[in-house]
């Protein structure tokens, strides 16, 4: 794998890490942002994986662990508080489609008032 892609492939574990991370540590906060910053991430190492066949999933679990400690680094700055999540599946990062309840969503556009 080239080393831009490593570094690509990496970059975008990590923030899809962190804003899970902060998705289960503070299901309150849940925002478009977040998930939109998952779904990008997501989507972003899929197209590489497309132009690089080469990239293995193992490739990507040799990089997890690191990933993991600096996503949850940055998630507990942001967050101000100590995640309490010890590890993510892959399917939490790369499978479950991060989505707002529609109820939630119209709360934070201000259709609902509450």
């Amino acid at each position: 794998m080239a080393k831009k892609h490593q570094h690509a492939i990496y970059s975008f574990l990590v923030v899809i890490m962190t804003h899970v991370i902060k998705w289960f540590s503070q299901p309150y906060k849940k925002s478009k942002s977040w998930e939109k910053s998952i779904e990008n991430g997501q989507k972003s190492i899929e197209d590489i994986r497309k132009n690089n066949p080469g990239i293995s999933d193992n490739s990507i679990q040799e990089k997890w662990d690191k990933a993991f400690k600096e996503a949850t680094e940055t998630a507990e700055k942001e967050m101000g508080i100590k995640s309490n999540i010890d590890n993510l599946s892959w399917e939490q990062v790369f499978k479950i489609k991060y989505i707002l309840p529609v109820i939630l969503v119209l709360i934070i556009v201000g259709i609902i008032y509450l």
